[in-house]
């Protein structure tokens, strides 16, 4: 251990490695131990502070703390180079310690002095005033070091006396930090020093940097001094301030690239002052957004005789920050907006909070404010008028509008269009949600059912929701029959150009009535007990749900089975068959969308369906397979697998559709197509050519059920002997092995039978003797003439034990003869006959 003597009544530091024990005169400890980052080449005393020499620096130590309160660089440079401190050995010779009288430090704290020797230079250290080096820190630049001085002096002594708070000294000076920052264009190292200072700084006192925004008309909430008058930073004109930092010439370093003015600084060139403007509004911005989470939220709006109430202030104030033009450069600012006016807490003025957002373009987030107000009419309003495309949406980088946009375009930049169109969908979306929310005291039924009608043109799906809202919805309350007359009456038939432009995908492009009446119709149906026992309903759902199927896809016309027939098939390449695979036309299915879907579906279930009427609106358009499965309801097999073999040359459909439908008959309807095709009822059938191929295979599949005098009758004469040969021998082949085989099972069915009369005849034929003195085993009662039973093991009893034990169970030896199963069953009833000897 090495000792260092103090130039005080304390006594020496004894070193030990990287620890110091401060000792009195006595060697007893007097103060907290001292902790070094590495052993010191001296130490001394100066005023109330411990000072430690290393290499290029002093470390500043008070007694009572472990860690340095403060490191001092020294810069050495001498005619030859930099120099560094003497070793430890000559450490002590060039660390001088003495006082102005040149005897030694003394006690007093204003008057200490130290002094640093070393080659030929000399550093004399005294002690300054914290506040003062603060100070001068931070005209240097130095922020974080100045903070971090006054925290290191002040939070110590704060807990060392048990208080765990912020110091009013460190709480004034990182707010002058933060303020200096602001001055010297640092707006990033400005913004994190100012969350720094949430719950210490008066939100007001920023108010300032932007009076022309709006902030100036809340200042009378700001305290009189901003900071302390030590420091004499306050707020000012942020404009103000960055026109004279760049006409300062302020170096580059001093504002780091941030935000918008990295691309700038990236390339060599300073940031303009919009830019600068811009990173200054985001700087303010955070930290009101910080703050406010800090201020009481009042419960009622209360009128004060100083202006609104500190909330109202800072959420005004912020709310016109956000807005401002210099704020619309930052990327996130919409999102901001929309999650800060949605919050149950946000108490901003309307009429400014509506000015702003107005001015700004920001209509949905206007919109969410009247809601949360509880004006659910001016909300729906608004959201009409973007829905309808009355009033548009600003452009934006974020945002609910902006971000359905990025999502629409496949190029990930969306134009005006894209936008326009988001726009809409959102209006729509969050109008419907709010309806759904909403009661009969907040909106009018017929004014919810207004809103509902020009929603379900630019997003039917999300209208229907609104409608199948459970109650207390004001939309609960609504007649299907009602809604359906407003249908009618309100949205058009066919889409033109505005309506085809809001469109939620293609359904709602082609028909906006039809699209929406059958998504309507699908909940009134499944959900309602009036709608699922009414036949109009099912009926009125077919045919809307086949009207808007057919208007999505209206160039998919029922193409001829002619031009059908001689298409290429996809299967066939591979398979070399010619037709018998499953094909899909090479135009647009309607049965594929939404609409042909549920068509589908309910003409399949639904059980009071007017199936006629269906089919006669159907019949002769491109819903095949709808027809497929009206047909089958009614029991026309012939049209139906006319439509699956000839029309749609699906074999695998039309097999299973016989299997589940026709049977044999079916089968042999099929075969007949294929082999005669020409005698279908579609278009361009008599020009068809018989499929021997597919009729072969259906006879190697499902010959052996079909009877072959039928299967002979349906060939035709034309028919290559080739092409029936093959699965005309293994159907007879099989109709012959079957016959084989039901011949001898007859055969052994016979056989079984005789031999079982022959023993019945065996059994009957059966006599007993019976002697005078015989009695029956069981009961010992003399038979005489009586009348007798003898059972299959040959025992006799009389007819008195044969009713009383039955006639399968032996008395005697009690045996159960149909749990044996040896021999008869039963007992066989006689008379005895008395023989003499």
């Amino acid at each position: 251990a090495l000792a260092f003597p103090l130039p005080s009544r304390e006594g020496v530091v004894l070193l030990v490695e990287k620890a110091g024990l401060i000792a009195d005169m006595r060697g007893s400890p007097a103060a907290t131990s001292l902790l070094f980052p590495d052993p010191p080449a001296a130490l001394c005393r100066a005023g109330g502070y411990v000072l430690a020499a290393h290499a290029g620096r002093i470390d500043v130590y008070r007694p009572g703390t472990e860690a340095a309160v403060q490191s001092l660089p020294l810069d050495v440079h001498a005619a030859d180079g930099a120099e560094s401190l003497a070793p430890h050995a000559q450490a002590q010779e060039q660390l001088l310690a003495g006082d102005s009288g040149g005897g030694g430090v003394v006690s007093d704290v204003h008057g200490s002095l130290a002094a640093c020797a070393f080659g030929s230079q000399l550093w004399v250290l005294a002690p300054v005033p914290v506040l003062e080096q603060a100070r001068a820190l931070l005209e240097a630049g130095r922020a974080a070091e100045a903070v971090a001085l006054v925290e290191a002096d002040y939070d110590d002594d704060a807990e060392g006396a048990g208080d765990s708070t912020v110091s009013v000294a460190t709480a004034d000076m990182r707010a002058a930090a933060a303020f200096t920052l602001f001055r010297q264009l640092r707006f990033a190292e400005a913004r994190e020093m100012l969350v720094a200072c949430v719950g210490t700084l008066h939100p007001a006192e920023v108010f300032g940097f932007f009076p022309r925004i709006g902030g100036g008309r809340y200042l009378v909430h700001a305290p009189p001094n901003v900071t302390s008058s030590w420091l004499k930073v306050c707020a000012g004109d942020a404009a103000q301030i960055i026109r004279e930092g760049m006409e300062a010439g302020l170096p580059r370093r001093a504002r780091p690239p941030v935000g918008n003015s990295a691309s700038a600084s990236a390339k060599g060139e300073e940031p303009t002052e919009e830019v600068l403007l811009a990173e200054a509004v985001e700087c303010v911005a955070t930290f009101l957004v910080e703050a406010r989470k800090a201020v009481p939220r009042p419960r009622a709006r209360v009128h004060q005789a100083d202006g609104a109430g500190l909330a109202e202030a800072v959420d005004s104030t912020l709310l016109l920050l956000l807005c401002s033009e210099e704020a619309s450069r930052s990327s996130g600012v919409v999102d901001l907006i929309e999650s800060l006016v949605g919050e149950d807490g946000f108490c901003a003025d309307m009429t400014v909070a509506r000015a702003a957002l107005e001015g700004a373009g920001r209509q949905h987030a206007l919109a969410l404010l009247l809601r949360r107000k509880g004006d659910t009419s001016g909300a729906l309003q608004t959201w009409a008028g973007l829905g309808k495309g009355e009033i548009l949406e600003g452009v934006s980088a974020s945002g609910a509008v902006a971000r359905g946009a990025f999502e629409s375009a496949p190029d990930g930049a969306p134009d005006a269009t894209a936008r326009r169109l988001s726009a809409r969908r959102v209006g729509a979306r969050y109008a419907m949600a709010t309806l759904r929310q909403s009661t009969t005291s907040a909106i009018d039924a017929r004014a919810a059912l207004a809103h509902v009608m020009w929603a379900a043109i630019v997003d039917p799906a999300a209208a229907v929701s609104a409608l199948a809202s459970p109650p207390p919805s004001v939309l609960a309350t609504l007649p299907p029959a009602d809604v359906l007359a407003a249908v009618t009456e309100s949205l058009p038939e066919r889409a033109d150009d505005g309506h085809a432009s809001g469109g939620h995908g293609p359904l709602a492009c082609a028909c906006p009535r039809d699209d929406f009446a059958w998504r309507f119709l699908q909940h009134v149906v499944s959900d309602t007990e009036e709608g699922a026992q009414s036949a109009s309903y099912h009926t009125e759902l077919a045919l809307a749900a086949a009207r808007a199927a057919l208007a999505t896809c209206p160039a998919a016309t029922p193409p001829p089975a002619a031009r059908i027939a001689s298409e290429p098939m996809l299967d066939d390449a591979a398979s070399g068959r010619s037709g018998s695979a499953h094909v899909t036309p090479s135009v647009a299915s309607p049965e594929q969308t939404p609409a042909g879907v549920a068509l589908l579906s309910h003409v399949a279930n639904s059980k009071h369906l007017s199936v006629p009427q269906v089919l006669r609106a159907v019949r002769g358009t491109p819903l095949l397979r709808t027809q497929v499965v009206l047909h089958r309801r009614m029991g026309d097999h012939m049209p139906a697998l006319c439509i699956l073999a000839i029309t749609l040359r699906d074999a695998e459909a039309a097999e299973r559709y016989c299997q589940q439908a026709g049977g044999d008959s079916a089968y042999l309807m099929l075969l007949r197509l294929y082999l005669d095709p020409s005698s279908a009822e579609v278009p361009g059938a008599e020009d068809l050519q018989p499929d021997y191929d597919a009729a072969a295979d259906l006879l190697a599949s499902r010959g052996a059920t079909l009877d072959p005098r039928d299967v002979l009758g349906a060939l035709p004469p034309t028919m290559p002997l080739e092409a029936a040969l093959a699965p005309l021998q293994r159907m007879l082949e099989d109709r012959g092995r079957r016959w084989r085989q039901a011949q001898i099972a007859r055969s052994l069915a016979r056989a079984d039978n005789l031999g079982a009369a022959y023993e019945r005849l065996e059994q009957l034929e059966r006599r007993v003797t019976v002697e005078e003195d015989k009695v029956c085993a069981a009961c010992g009662a003399r038979l005489g003439t009586k009348l007798l039973a003898v059972y299959p093991n040959g025992s006799v009893a009389c007819y008195r034990c044969l009713r009383q034990y039955g006639e399968h169970v032996d008395p005697v030896t009690g045996t159960d003869f149909r749990v044996a199963g040896a021999g008869a069953t039963a007992a066989l009833p006689g008379v005895a006959r008395t023989h003499g000897r």
